[in-house]
């Protein structure tokens, strides 16, 4: 009977759980009448009501669930700080974090803090040697001073005639397409998500490990994508949920290491058969690269003054697939946002097109404005109307939501609040809180690439992070993205399709929802 009456209780259990964790408005019917600040860890921050035990991880969830991750983490700032401060509290299954947006509390953060392996722990099979994934320890700074110099100069003027020779693919598609388009009087709508997904793949993989995996023209040409290629994208998503799911609970969620065996198969094999494809190469080979010319890929097969591999195969691996996912994913989702807001504030348009003409005719003319040493100053300084609007757009439409980091300090004082950190206590400098904060910034919820005149804040204004784990590769994401954007508004107008879901999807980077499409014009 005692027996019968515990399996019972089991099952009323399992089943109330299952409904709980499944089901949204159950969700919300829980913590709208059962939440409470009591329960918050620490007895002074403001934050979000929370449940015993849960913590807010039913509120976490929800956004998960609906990527509306960007959007949520700034209103909690917003809705419960306190003393006009942007600082927050929550917590999850016992675990604080504490987050915010102002520029001078962020800045003690990435100062003092590190990254533990909570990220680490996300990627397990999938890429957890990666750098972006890799916890601050003596192999986390093996690998960035191993990889580092692969973006040194030369590789910044490699990066922008690649971009350069790229984007004249993707013009010359386009402007296929748009013949053909005309031809049957109709007008030419593209997913530019999609396509610049491909062309940053495809720039990347030229760039980083001098490859042509030929994305694009596949794109262009068949209308799809290669398998690889999608299970990419499902990489992210797989990270993102089981960053704030219990392991315990992977299962539930269908997030375990045996439900990524169909992506790992793809991507893996993808990957080793690059690999395989180079160290081949480089066998047969003969004569001497400069280390200069090393390219990123080079450098994790390099071996030391013994003969020894630096990086064992499976460091290599999830470096590569890692590099793959954040270089193509930030640089792809930036250029088409800057594309959102070009069509929507079209008063910009013409005088950044006549900028990237002057620009281009220069170079034209001068072939060396783009082979000097400061490659990267050259292209800012010749498009200022470019830079402040991309700048705009960084700081509008923030692409990482926030920047993690544990304080191994016995205590920290955050606005006059002494907290003492546990080894389960996460500090987080909220980027989307730092560039909507009104403290920083005069009307932050409205587009004005015209306040780049002035410098910003110190320390409100961080697209790329900061610290010693700040982008490795940030200037040649830069290159990349103001090269192909200029040659775009030099050759086209765009204009957006209407009814499209414009509210920006989190899977630890923030894109399209469901890719972002509009009416194309040749603007010559």
């Amino acid at each position: 009977m005692l027996a019968t009456l515990l399996i019972l209780i089991g099952l009323i259990a399992a089943c109330v759980a299952t409904l709980t964790f499944k089901s949204r408005s159950f969700r919300r019917f829980i913590m709208k009448n059962f939440a409470s600040t009591k329960y918050l860890p620490h007895p002074t921050l403001p934050g979000p009501p929370v449940l015993p035990l849960l913590g807010g991880f039913l509120s976490v969830l929800d956004s998960v669930e609906t990527g509306e991750v960007h959007h949520d983490t700034l209103d909690r700032l917003v809705r419960y700080s306190k003393g006009g401060t942007l600082l927050v509290q929550t917590s999850v299954f016992g675990r604080t974090t504490i987050a915010t947006g102002e520029a001078d509390l962020a800045k003690i953060i990435l100062a003092k803090g590190v990254r533990n392996d909570r990220i680490q722990k996300t990627g397990l099979e999938l890429m957890k040697n990666g750098l972006f994934m890799m916890p601050t320890d003596d192999i986390w700074r093996t690998h960035r001073k191993g990889i580092q110099p692969g973006f040194g100069p030369s590789h910044l003027r490699h990066t922008f005639n690649v971009t350069n020779e790229v984007s004249r693919t993707l013009v010359e598609g386009i402007n296929a397409k748009l013949v053909a388009a005309n031809a049957e009087g109709r007008p030419l709508v593209l997913d530019m998500h999609e396509l610049l997904s491909c062309l940053t793949l495809d720039v990347l993989a030229q760039v980083a490990f001098s490859a042509d995996f030929g994305t694009l023209t596949h794109m262009l040409d068949h209308g799809e994508t290669s398998p690889a290629f999608k299970y990419l994208g499902e990489i992210f998503t797989i990270i993102s949920k089981r960053s704030v799911i219990p392991r315990v609970m992977w299962k539930l969620f269908g997030i375990t290491e045996s439900d990524t065996v169909e992506v790992r198969k793809h991507v893996h094999a993808y990957v080793h058969r690059l690999l395989s494809e180079r160290i081949a190469k480089s066998e047969g080979t003969t004569g001497t690269t400069t280390s200069g010319d090393l390219d990123v890929m080079d450098r994790l097969l390099a071996k030391d003054e013994n003969g020894k591999s630096r990086f064992s195969e499976a460091e290599i691996v999830d470096e590569l697939v890692a590099f793959m996912l954040a270089g193509q994913d930030t640089t792809a989702n930036t250029m088409t946002w800057f594309l959102l807001e070009y069509s929507r504030n079209p008063e910009y348009a013409e005088g950044l097109a006549v900028e990237a003409d002057a620009y281009f005719a220069e170079l034209c003319a001068d072939d060396k404005v783009m082979l000097s040493e400061t490659v990267f100053e050259n292209l800012l300084s010749r498009s200022p109307k470019l830079d402040m609007f991309f700048k705009e757009v960084q700081r509008f439409h923030p692409v990482v939501t926030g920047v993690m980091r544990q304080i191994q300090d016995e205590s920290i004082t955050l606005d006059g609040h002494v907290i003492y950190p546990k080894e389960s206590t996460v500090f987080v400098a909220s980027i989307r809180g730092l560039h909507f904060n009104e403290k920083n910034w005069k009307d932050p919820y409205k587009f004005d690439p015209g306040r780049w005149i002035a410098p910003p804040v110190p320390g409100s204004f961080l697209p790329f992070a900061d610290g010693p784990h700040n982008c490795i590769g940030r200037r040649m994401a830069v290159i990349e993205a103001m090269t192909v954007l200029a040659i775009l508004v030099r050759h086209f107008r765009f204009k957006l399709i209407p009814g499209q879901h414009l509210r920006g999807k989190t899977a630890v980077t923030t894109g399209p929802r469901n890719g972002l499409k509009f009416e194309i014009e040749s603007r010559v």
